[in-house]
């Protein structure tokens, strides 16, 4: 014990030493600047020796504005806390200094003798205290310790009757001194109770004066030794400590049952371990007005935020030992001092950069105070209709970024409603590929009634705010997804407002597109029958000149989700792919026309092989087997027709049921020479006009997606697919076909030698 208090005595020495260095560093600097601001006065002609009485005017006039400037010093506005140890108004070195006759010289050494003797007297004064504190926590003769102690309680006194020492001696007395020597009498083992109870008086006097002077002092050192009082860095408090107190003594100590005209601040947990010096401190800084001064700091408006953590930790740190009848009073009005603190300091819809760090330690502060006297499905309710105030303040905002910002804030609120059970299967899939996941310590699951949610959202109407800046950026639309289908779900989606979203996808850019057009997909699972079906016929409905990639995407993923959820099936999908392949022709060839439709028949072939789209795949053979004569309509029937299983025949089947059915063969080979003739009839007309044309690259009536070159391939290689996966067979007069249209009287040297390559 004694090594330790020795340890603690040299530390304490340094770091007095330390801070008298420093601050004599910075008096002296700032003496420097007062001289060379005067010697830049002293060079106006108001400052000469023989006075005008304009010069004499204007000095009064300065001194005048001085005298103002000091006696409104008194803190009427927050210092920033970060600087901490700041020189404050002296209550008594107020007075102005005597006007000296001789002039501005006389005045500035006079200022200066006065300085001086400030810095001698703040001298004097740390090193007297730290005298004191040295010998009261480290001191063996126990005799000397009580001697001491009664001496810094007359100090005190003194202090408090005289009132002449300086607001920054005061400061540094309640942050580093006052803290010490109550540490250093609580955590000392061989002091006797009364000296420890005389050591509890000593600082029931020194915290006494300071919360009575705490306007003219600086908040940031004061709140920083309430901390130091009420959790000591020595952890004193935590220590299983032998008080040795009389049963009177821990009453009047803790005073955990009300007492008329007075307030119960405090209580000692059972198990606790710790001294009843805590609640102690509790109720002392209860009953000189400490936590009243806590709600002027938190409820001032030049306050900052960094100011109100500084000014709530004392409560937060003491929150398990506060009582529950006076927290049920104080911790409300801490919520709602803080949380409307924080909806008005949004700067243009968002909290400045410097303060989101500290807005979260408010928030946490908040919610473990409150969770000492509310439940918490309470608890939940209000933090979270603060958090969807504050992103609703943002939404409302001008910036993109903070509307962002603030449908980010709503969507997390959103994602808490729904149940720990359904996010099992996510959290394993997260702790699947982050295994250090199961490391880190659970943090408690917090839900939200749906219901509570959707109220506010409708009351604040969110969601027709929401469609109204809609259109000034796609992003608005992605992070609000959430929202809408939260909504959806919940059968607050309008029709209209799904035709909004629909009419968004006119004229906008390819990638804005597809991000709405996955927006729209999302909104399947939640939406009911009768809306989708009406999302659908919006679709299908678009004329098919205005068909994109996109579009063609985004029908096959509607009906993937459609076909793969619990609504009633339907194969609207399927009828619109259908007639894209069929009726799609763009008005002219082009490599994004063929692209369309390949990729129409593409998505077509992949809703046709689920399972639960097999028995309508003949209907749709059947339909395509009139329009042989179109390379795309060949394209289709090979696609389709590969859905069918090889090995079990079923191909082989669909294909000789075509051929039974319709003729199928007859009707290829007489597609065939009806496109042969208009191909030649139209080379003949191409060549007359240009000689040297190209006829590879015309194109012919009902082909015009494709040129002549490009037809022949398709239809060979469908040709060849049919009779590879069919029992079907070629006739000598099919060949002889074959090779007097296409090697005999072939048009271009091309399609004889595509020809020759197939029966090779």
């Amino acid at each position: 014990s004694r090594s330790k208090s020795k340890e603690r005595g040299e530390k304490s020495r340094e770091k007095h030493k330390d801070r008298g260095g420093v601050d004599k560093e910075e008096k002296e600097k700032e003496k420097d600047n007062e001289e060379q601001e005067k010697k830049k006065s002293s060079s106006s002609p108001d400052d000469t020796l023989v006075d005008s009485p304009k010069a004499k005017k204007k000095r009064s006039g300065k001194k005048k504005d001085s005298d103002q400037a000091t006696s409104s010093s008194s803190h009427q506005s927050l210092p920033d806390l970060e600087t901490e140890g700041e020189t404050g108004t002296s209550s008594g070195d107020s007075s102005e200094p005597k006007t000296n006759s001789k002039g501005s010289k006389g005045r500035r050494k006079e200022e200066k003798k006065r300085l001086k003797e400030i810095e001698l007297e703040e001298k004097r004064f740390i090193s007297e205290w730290n005298r004191r504190d040295m010998r009261i926590r480290s001191g063996r003769d126990l005799a000397m310790v009580q001697e001491v102690m009664t001496e810094s309680i007359q100090g005190i006194e003194e202090i408090i009757v005289g009132g002449t020492t300086t607001a920054n001696n005061l400061a540094w007395f309640h942050k580093n001194c006052l803290c010490d020597l109550f540490g250093g009498v609580v955590s000392r083992g061989d002091l006797t109770a009364e000296l420890k109870w005389l050591g509890f008086t000593l600082i029931k006097k020194g915290l006494g004066y300071i919360l009575d002077n705490f306007e003219a002092l600086p908040y940031g050192t004061i709140m920083t030794g309430i901390n130091r009082l009420f959790f000591a860095k020595y952890d004193f408090y935590e220590k299983p400590l032998k008080d040795e107190l009389s049963a009177d003594q821990k009453r009047e100590l803790v005073r955990e049952k009300p007492e008329p005209g007075k307030v119960t601040y405090a209580r000692m947990p059972k198990n606790s371990g710790v001294s009843y010096y805590l609640p102690a401190m509790i109720t002392l800084f209860g009953d000189l007005g400490g936590f009243d001064r806590i709600l002027t700091i938190l409820n001032h408006p030049d306050t900052t935020l960094y100011q109100m953590v500084v000014a709530l930790r004392p409560v937060h740190r003491a929150r398990a030992f506060l009582n529950h009848d006076f927290l049920k009073n104080y911790g409300p009005q801490i919520k709602v001092i803080i949380f409307s603190r924080l909806l008005d300091m949004l700067n243009g819809g968002n909290l400045k950069a410097g303060d989101r760090l500290h807005d979260r330690d408010l928030r946490g502060f908040v919610r473990e105070i409150l969770q000492e006297i509310w439940s918490d499905d309470v608890l939940t309710e209000e933090v979270e209709k603060f958090n969807l105030d504050f992103g609703w303040r943002q939404l409302q905002s001008e910036g993109l970024q903070h509307r962002l910002q603030g449908l980010q804030t709503i969507r997390k609120v959103i994602e808490k409603t729904r149940k720990p059970e359904e996010k099992k299967l996510d959290a394993k899939f997260r702790a699947f590929f982050a295994a250090k996941d199961e490391e880190k310590p659970k943090e408690k699951e917090i839900y939200v009634e749906p219901t509570f949610v959707l109220n506010y959202l409708n009351e604040k109407k969110v969601l027709e705010y929401f469609f109204s800046i809609m259109h000034t950026h796609i992003e608005i639309l992605r992070q609000g997804m959430d929202t809408l289908k939260f909504m959806a779900l919940h059968k607050e989606l309008t029709l209209d407002q799904l035709d909004l979203l629909w009419k968004r996808s006119f004229g906008i850019h390819e990638h804005d597109k597809r991000i709405l057009y996955s927006s729209l997909v999302d909104l399947v699972d939640v939406m009911p029958p009768d809306f989708v079906e009406h999302l659908f016929e919006k679709i299908a409905s678009t004329p098919l000149v205005k068909f994109d990639a996109q579009l063609v995407d985004l029908i096959l993923k509607f009906a993937t989700t459609v076909l793969n959820s619990d609504m009633p099936k339907n194969f609207l999908a399927v009828d619109v792919l259908f007639g894209v392949v069929t009726g799609f022709e763009g008005g002219k060839k082009g490599i994004s026309s063929q692209a369309y439709i390949s990729q129409a028949i593409e998505h077509l072939a992949t809703l046709l092989s689920r399972p639960d789209c097999f028995t309508i795949r003949p209907q749709y053979l059947s339909k395509l087997v009139p329009m042989m004569d179109q390379p795309k309509a060949l394209l289709a029937m090979q696609a389709i027709l590969s859905t069918f299983p090889l090995k079990s025949k079923a191909r082989a089947n669909a294909t000789k049921n075509l051929e039974d059915n319709h003729s199928m063969l007859k009707l290829y080979f007489d597609k065939l020479l009806e496109y042969k003739s208009r191909a030649r009839a139209q080379s003949i007309k191409l060549k007359k006009k240009d000689a040297k044309a190209d006829v590879n690259a015309m194109s012919v009536k009902n082909s015009v997606l494709y040129s002549h070159q490009e037809p022949f391939e398709i239809r060979l290689n469908f040709l060849g697919f049919v009779i590879s996966n069919s029992p079907l067979e070629l006739t000598i007069d099919m060949v002889d076909v074959l090779w007097k249209n296409l090697v005999t009287e072939a048009l271009t040297a091309e399609e004889r030698a595509i020809t020759f390559r197939w029966l090779y």
